[in-house]
């Protein structure tokens, strides 16, 4: 399957791209990967929680 994409949206989506990668590489998410990985050996300090509210929105909506 090919796609075309116009060079306007290859420049936009690169430049999206780059900035997700600026956020990734951020200390802190960083820091947060290490926890991660801490908490999947147990060994973590504090539990890790990872909360997706938009998969069940309408149920906890009044």
């Amino acid at each position: 399957m090919e796609y075309l994409i116009s060079d306007a949206d290859r420049l936009i989506l690169r430049e999206v791209a780059k900035k997700q990668l600026e956020m990734a590489n951020q200390p802190s998410n960083q820091a947060r990967i290490q926890q991660w990985y801490r908490d999947n050996a147990l060994q973590g300090e504090t539990p890790m929680v990872h909360l997706e509210l938009w998969t069940f929105a309408q149920e906890i909506s009044a």
